[in-house]
Order: C-alpha cells, then sequence, then structure tokens
C-alpha cells in the first residue's frame, strides 16, 4: 500500500490544513515541488522551493547522489578534440598543482593580477601541461626575461630578452593583463609578474634594480597628448605657402618636404625656417623645434635629413616632457612582436634612438580627424 505523507499528516494534526506539496512523494503528483532550508545568511532556516532545473540535475541531494565518471565513449570523444582543447582540459584536471606552482611563481604584489594570469595560462592551448610546468619554474627562478640586456642601451633580438619560445609565449598571452588600469599600459603588468627584477612604478612604467623606464609594445606612439588641430595645421601651412590640396586628407612628413621644394622653385621668398619653426613648435615644443627648423634654411630641403632630426627631437621632447612628473623615465623599451621582423631596442637619447632600425617612420604632418596622435612616431624596432 502507498502512503501519501499528506494524509498522514491529516491524520496526526486535527482540522483542515492547506495543501503542501513538500509533504508529497516523488510520483505522486507530475508537478510536484520539492524545497529546502537555507543554511546561512538572514533568512537561514527559511523554506525556499528547489527548481525544477535543480531536482533534475539533483543539485541538492544529500545521499545517492551520482558521480560523474568518464565512459569509454567519453574518452573516445576527448582524444577526437584539437590538440590545443586537449591540452585545455588536461590542465584542468592538474588545476591545483598548478595553482600553487603559479602562485609561488608569478610575481608581483598583486594578487588580483596573478589570479587573472592564473586563468588565463591553464585556459590557453598554446603550452602544454608540462611546458607550463617548467616555464613557471624559470618565472619562478629568474631566467624567463634576460634582465641584463633589458636594462643595456641596444637593439636585440626578440629570443634575446625572452629566453626561451615557452617565455615569449607567456609575456603575449599576458601582455594585455591590467592594461588600462591605473594609466597602465599593455606588457607592464606581464613583466612585472615574469621576472622578480622588474616592479611596476608610480613613476615611468616599470622599475628595473631602481631605475626607470617608459615601455613602449607594439607600435606605442611617442607622445601622450594630440597633435595639433589639423583644420589649423593647414592653414598655417597656407599663410606661408598659399592653398593646396590635401589630397588623402593628411599630409605626412615626407609629402611636406615635397610640397615645400615645389613652392620654393615657384617662390624663393617663403620663409622656410620660421614656417618649420611654428609648425613643430605646434607638435613638440618650441626647444626642440629650433634644431630642425635651422635644417629648412638649405634648398633643395633634404627629406632624410630633416626626418632624422625629427626622429632625434621626437624623442628628446617626449623624455624632457616627463622629467620631474610622476611619469619621469631614464630609459625606453621598446618591444615588437607584432611585424615581421620582431625585436626590442632600450635607449636613452635621441641619438641613440635614431640609429635604432624600425617600421618606416613617416609622421603626419597634418593628421586625420580621428587619428590624434598621428604626429607622433609608432615605435616598431627591429633587427636591421
Amino acid at each position: 500500500m502507498q502512503w501519501e505523507l499528506e494524509k498522514i499528516y491529516k491524520e496526526q494534526v486535527k482540522g483542515n490544513i492547506p495543501p503542501r506539496k513538500h509533504l508529497q512523494v516523488l510520483g505522486e503528483d507530475d508537478q510536484q515541488q520539492l524545497f529546502r532550508q537555507l543554511t546561512g545568511g538572514k533568512r537561514k532556516g527559511e523554506e525556499v522551493t528547489i527548481s525544477q532545473k535543480d531536482q533534475e540535475t539533483g543539485k541538492y541531494d544529500v545521499e545517492g547522489k551520482q558521480k560523474i565518471t568518464f565512459t569509454d565513449s567519453d574518452i573516445e570523444s576527448f582524444n577526437m578534440l584539437s590538440d590545443a582543447d586537449k591540452q585545455k582540459i588536461k590542465k584542468m584536471l592538474d588545476t591545483k598543482n598548478f595553482a600553487k606552482l603559479s602562485s609561488s611563481s608569478l610575481h608581483g604584489s598583486n594578487e588580483k593580477y596573478k589570479n587573472l594570469a592564473y586563468n588565463i595560462l591553464i585556459k590557453s592551448g598554446d603550452l602544454t601541461g608540462d611546458q607550463l610546468e617548467n616555464i613557471l619554474r624559470d618565472i619562478q627562478s629568474g631566467k624567463a626575461i634576460d634582465v641584463e640586456k633589458l636594462i643595456t642601451t641596444g637593439n636585440y633580438k626578440i629570443q634575446d630578452i625572452f629566453t626561451s619560445d615557452e617565455a615569449l609565449t607567456v609575456f603575449n598571452l599576458l601582455r594585455n593583463v591590467g592594461s588600462g588600469e591605473l594609466q597602465k599600459g599593455p606588457g607592464e603588468v606581464a613583466l612585472d609578474l615574469m621576472s622578480p627584477d622588474i616592479n611596476l612604478s608610480t613613476k615611468g612604467d616599470i622599475d628595473i634594480n631602481g631605475e626607470l623606464y617608459e615601455l613602449k609594445l607594439n607600435g606605442g606612439r611617442i607622445s601622450d597628448k594630440a597633435g595639433p588641430d589639423p583644420k589649423k595645421m593647414k592653414e598655417l601651412i597656407e599663410s606661408y605657402i598659399g592653398p593646396f590640396d590635401l589630397g588623402q586628407q593628411v599630409l605626412n612628413i615626407e609629402n611636406f618636404i615635397k610640397l615645400l621644394n615645389q613652392k620654393i622653385e615657384d617662390n624663393p621668398d617663403i620663409n622656410l625656417r620660421e614656417l618649420s619653426y611654428r609648425v613643430f613648435s605646434s607638435i613638440l615644443d618650441e626647444k626642440h623645434a629650433i634644431p630642425i627648423a635651422k635644417l629648412f634654411d638649405k634648398t633643395p630641403l633634404d627629406f632624410n635629413e630633416i626626418n632624422n632630426e625629427v626622429i632625434k627631437q621626437s624623442f628628446n621632447w617626449y623624455k624632457d616632457s616627463k622629467a620631474g612628473t610622476d611619469g619621469e623615465w631614464d630609459k625606453l623599451i621598446g618591444i615588437n612582436t607584432a611585424t615581421a621582423v620582431p625585436g626590442v631596442a632600450v635607449v636613452s637619447t635621441g641619438d641613440e634612438f635614431v640609429q635604432v632600425p624600425q617600421k618606416k617612420i613617416n609622421i603626419n604632418i597634418i593628421r586625420s580627424g580621428s587619428g590624434t596622435r598621428e604626429n607622433y612616431i609608432d615605435f616598431y624596432p627591429k633587427i636591421g
């Protein structure tokens, strides 16, 4: 005989009572409702309903809860996955070991960044479990990055700085961690996590053994400010040489020199030195415009000579503009992993900066309306 809990309850408690479905046994009512008691918070002890989904999954079952086991079919399906997906699953199966190793290996004091980095590395299919374990041990011992080269001015292969393919992979995976927070740029937190000698700094971007460094990753502009208004710049140039067609709505430095050489043939009286001084004073400042403007005395204008001086003075202006501020730095590090010929450069002066092999530099004198920093160098060092 099948007894209903509700019937028994009615026999024990006199009087009419409203039906309570949690007194029914599974199978008595297709629309049965189950309840559970809250175990914490302000509502501790209160009965709440268990959703149909949670009933089906057995989320709140206490006894007899079925444990998940992998069948031969599951394993066969696993073996059909891509290698990258297999690596993700394999690393997740060993999560506890990696979590412990990651916690002791990754450097820096920001636990939020460490946890985020750990999750990225575990979920990535770019490294096998063995590779991840090995590179974490290299990071722990300070071997993943060649800090001595990173603090020495010069031009380097990417492999000279990141001591293994796995180290470079980790850097690329972590390069956006922390970017945009507290004025931190790409790559800064990654370097901090990967070396005990590199620290995030309240001045500059990073501190390496007490020296301040500015980091530019994959084309960071050599400027923090927006360039001059394009309409006003065109009006300024036209006030000296007359109207001209802008064509593509921008005027880069190479075409600027060509334009001036054409105009000077028709009108030798154009004051090119004064024009160039005003142009580069608005892009940089008066101090750094002076040595550039001197080169406009000799005609025809020599593009290579002028361009090199603009590169040199752009660096000097950027470094000088940071002196005595929270953004002050001693050396600039450029890391380029984005182009066909990657590279790393460490520079401290404008003369050194000119010598760095780079992706073609052709800054805009008149920028586009949306490219607010097109008047400044996009730093992509490479091996010459």
